[in-house]
């Protein structure tokens, strides 16, 4: 600690791949047993970019008088955040286009480059994707796709009230803020794509849309009394 701060910091750039991640569809057999390597790709839990820090500032004394000084004097501001990229998944089509007997695994056709207007309705562009010829599997790669990243900010406030006639005895008051400031921070997006004859219907499905959030700010207060 120096100058009443302190701050812990670690970044990580990393790439996993493979081409059977454990919740890769549910299972390891690729759809397509004529064309195995098209299961190659990033793993489930690569994550490129990982940042963690966690701080921790004494705010120096502000006034010399004695019962000002008892609410003013002495707080502790404390954090921990954390940033990582989306982790990967597949587009995946909603019905049997193969005709292999079930859809696991099955993708679409990519016919444009894929965009991320990231907005709650599109985070990934739909219409880079469409339906495979029926009896046909689709040309796109294994987790190819990008989910929302994390941006977590906590924070807490505290201060100690100590007993000058009683040594090591203290009242500690906290807040603590978990997501503090309140930012919206998306989970699952819409992955699986239905279509008909035509090509893709977007009033069938949510494919490409946010479909959960992590939780909103959270709150919470502690008084205790150490004796």
């Amino acid at each position: 600690m120096a100058r009443s701060f302190t701050v812990t910091t670690s970044y990580t750039f990393s790439k996993s791949i493979d081409n059977a991640s454990s919740d890769r569809g549910g299972s390891d057999v690729p759809p397509n047993t004529k064309n195995a390597a098209i299961e190659r790709g990033v793993s489930d839990f690569d994550r490129t970019h990982i940042l963690s820090a966690s701080y921790i500032y004494e705010v120096p004394r502000i006034t010399r008088l004695r019962f000002a000084g008892l609410l003013i004097n002495g707080w502790q501001i404390s954090g921990i955040t954390r940033m990582n990229s989306g982790g990967a998944f597949d587009a995946v089509m909603s019905q049997d286009v193969a005709g292999i007997g079930g859809t696991q695994n099955q993708r679409p056709h990519l016919i444009a480059p894929v965009t991320y207007p990231k907005t709650v309705d599109e985070w990934f562009s739909v219409a880079s994707f469409d339906r495979p010829a029926s009896g046909t599997f689709g040309n796109l790669g294994c987790n190819t796709l990008r989910r929302p990243g994390i941006h977590r900010w906590d924070a807490s406030l505290m201060k100690n009230f100590h007993f000058a006639e009683k040594a090591g005895r203290y009242l500690q008051f906290r807040a603590e803020f978990f997501n503090a400031p309140n930012h919206p921070s998306f989970t699952t997006v819409g992955t699986s794509l239905t279509t008909v004859a035509a090509g893709v219907d977007p009033t069938q499905n949510n494919f490409g849309a946010v479909t959960g959030t992590r939780d909103a700010r959270v709150l919470q207060f502690a008084l205790k009394l150490y004796f």
